[in-house]
C-alpha cells in the first residue's frame, strides 16, 4: 500500500515539500508545512516580502523599569492594544539623553511584539500619538515602512488581520512555553500590496479610530473629575505621614498589626467621605462575592474573565477576550455568578480594585474566575459606582484593605467594607451617561479598527475594488 493511500484513507494532513522549498524557506519543521499554511492565493495577487519596505527594523532598549515615574516613559507588549499604542499607565525607564534620542518613538512608528506565548508573540500597533519622550522595550520591535510604496498603518492591519496573524503563528518559533518571530523571519512575510487608494482609505480609519479613542479617554476622565468635584476631593492629595499610634484594641478589632493599613491618609480620606453621607458597600450591593472551584464542573465551555481580561477605564481588553477559553461551567443548580449586564467586576488579586462594567455585548454567557468579584445591586446606578472604586478614593481603600502575601489581595469581605458617597440620583445619572458615551466611543473606535482588517482581508480573498466598497459603505 502506497503511502498516498494511506494518508487519503486516514484522512492524514501531508504536505509534501521538495528540498529546494525548504532551503528557500531554511525551516524543518513540520508545523511550518501544515497544509492551511499552502493555500496559494489569489491571481494577480501582488507579494512582497515586507522586508523590501522598511526603512528601519530596530530592536527595543533593554533596561529595568519602574512605576515610579523616574525618567522616561517605555511601552511593553501590554500597552499595544487592537492595533493602537495607548496613552496612558505605561512604565519608566531611567536612561541618559543619548539613549534616549536613539529610541525615541515618533508618530506612525510600528510597534511588533516579538517573544511571548503563542497567543501575543506578533502582536502589532502603530504609535499614533505627539512626539513625546517615550521609547520601547527589547522584545519590541520598531518598524518604519517606505510610505512612497506601502503607508504604515497599511502594513500594521495587515499584520493584525487574519491572514497576517496565520503568517506570524507560521513564522514563531517554539521554545519551551513561548514563541518568537524574530526580526528576519518578519521581513521573510510576504506582503500582499494594495493601490495607494486603499492604503489611503485604510490610514483614514486607522487615524479617524485613533481620535474616537482620545475623546472616549477625554470623556471618561472628565467624569472623573466630577465626581471628584461632587465629593470635594478634587484637589485632595493624600498625606504623606508615616506615623500612626493606635491601641491594641483597634488592632484586634480590625485584625490588621501592619504599618501599612494604619497609615494617616486612610484616616483622612475617611473623615472627607464622611461628610458625603457615604456608605459601605454591602448597603448597596445584593451580591459581593466571586465563585469558587467548587462551583465548577469538569464539562463545558463558558468563558471564565480573569484579571489580565480588564482593561483600562472600566472596560475588557478585547484582543484578549477574544481568545478566552474555558473547560469550566458553572453549576446548574446555582447560576447567581453567571455575569448579568451591568455588573461591576473587581479584581481580588494581583491587581487589587482593578474595575471593570461588564456588558452582554460581550459574551453571551460568561462567568467571573475565582479573583473577580461581582458586585450586583439596585440602590446605585452601576456606571457610578465602577467609576467611584476606579477613581482615587475607591482605589486607596482597596490599598488599605489589600494583605501582603506572595500576590496583593482583598478579600470579598473586605471589599463590603469600601464605603461610597451616596449621591443624588440625577448626579448618578449624568456620570452614568458620561461612562457610557465614553464606552460607546471606544466601542466605534474598535469597530473601525476591525472594519479595516476585513477591508484587507477582502483584498486578499477578492479584489480592490470590494475592499474599497466595504470600507465606505
Amino acid at each position: 500500500m502506497s503511502w498516498q493511500t494511506i494518508v487519503k484513507e486516514n484522512n492524514l494532513d501531508v504536505s509534501v515539500i521538495g528540498l529546494t522549498a525548504l532551503e528557500e524557506n531554511m525551516r524543518i519543521d513540520a508545523e511550518y508545512y501544515r497544509p492551511e499554511y499552502l493555500v496559494p492565493h489569489r491571481k494577480n495577487l501582488e507579494l512582497r516580502p515586507i522586508g523590501d519596505i522598511l526603512t528601519k527594523c530596530q530592536y527595543g532598549i533593554s533596561q529595568e523599569m519602574n512605576e515610579e515615574g523616574i525618567g522616561v516613559e517605555i511601552y511593553r507588549m501590554n500597552d499595544l492594544e487592537d492595533g493602537l499604542c495607548k496613552d496612558s499607565d505605561l512604565k519608566f525607564v531611567d536612561i541618559d539623553e543619548p539613549k534616549a534620542k536613539l529610541y525615541r518613538l515618533k508618530p506612525n512608528d510600528i510597534l511588533f511584539n516579538r517573544v511571548n506565548s503563542i497567543q501575543f508573540v506578533g502582536r502589532t500597533a502603530i504609535y499614533k500619538h505627539e512626539n513625546r519622550n517615550r521609547v520601547f522595550a527589547s522584545y519590541l520591535i520598531r518598524l518604519n515602512t517606505n510610505e512612497k510604496e506601502v503607508l504604515p498603518d497599511y502594513l500594521n492591519i495587515f499584520l493584525n488581520c487574519k491572514y497576517g496573524r496565520k503568517e506570524l503563528t507560521r513564522k514563531a518559533r517554539w521554545a519551551v512555553n513561548q514563541a518568537n518571530v524574530n526580526a528576519e523571519e518578519l521581513k521573510r512575510i510576504a506582503l500582499p500590496i494594495s493601490s495607494t487608494p486603499l492604503q489611503k482609505e485604510i490610514e483614514n480609519a486607522v487615524n479617524k479610530a485613533h481620535f474616537l479613542l482620545r475623546k472616549a479617554r477625554e470623556v471618561y476622565l472628565e467624569a472623573e473629575q466630577q465626581l471628584l468635584k461632587e465629593i470635594n476631593l478634587a484637589d485632595y492629595k493624600p498625606s504623606d505621614k508615616n506615623t500612626s499610634v493606635r491601641s491594641l484594641a483597634k488592632c484586634l478589632a480590625d485584625d490588621r498589626f501592619d504599618a501599612e493599613y494604619w497609615q494617616p491618609k486612610y484616616d483622612e480620606l475617611k473623615q472627607k467621605l464622611q461628610t458625603t453621607r457615604s456608605v459601605p458597600l454591602e448597603k448597596v450591593f445584593d451580591l459581593i462575592g466571586h465563585p469558587t472551584q467548587s462551583d465548577y464542573t469538569e464539562s463545558g465551555n463558558i468563558p471564565v474573565i480573569a484579571q489580565k481580561h480588564l482593561g483600562p477605564e472600566l472596560t475588557l481588553k478585547s484582543t484578549d477576550f477574544d481568545n478566552l477559553t474555558s473547560h469550566s461551567l458553572i453549576k446548574k443548580t446555582d447560576k447567581k455568578y453567571l455575569l448579568k449586564d451591568k455588573d461591576v467586576l473587581v479584581c481580588s488579586a494581583g491587581a487589587p480594585g482593578q474595575t471593570v462594567l461588564w456588558r452582554d455585548r460581550y459574551a453571551k454567557e460568561a462567568i467571573g474566575g475565582s479573583f473577580i468579584t461581582i458586585l450586583r445591586g439596585t440602590d446605585f446606578i452601576p456606571e457610578y459606582v465602577a467609576l467611584y472604586l476606579a477613581s482615587l478614593p475607591g482605589q486607596m481603600q482597596f490599598q488599605q484593605y489589600q494583605t501582603a502575601s506572595v500576590q496583593q489581595y482583598v478579600y470579598p469581605s473586605q471589599i463590603k467594607k469600601i464605603l461610597i458617597p451616596n449621591l443624588k440620583i440625577d448626579v448618578q445619572k449624568e456620570l452614568s451617561e458620561k461612562v457610557l458615551n465614553s464606552h460607546q466611543t471606544k466601542e466605534e473606535a474598535k469597530d473601525l479598527l476591525e472594519k479595516a482588517k476585513r477591508a484587507v482581508e477582502i483584498f486578499i480573498e477578492k479584489d480592490e475594488k470590494q475592499a474599497l466598497a466595504y470600507l465606505n459603505k
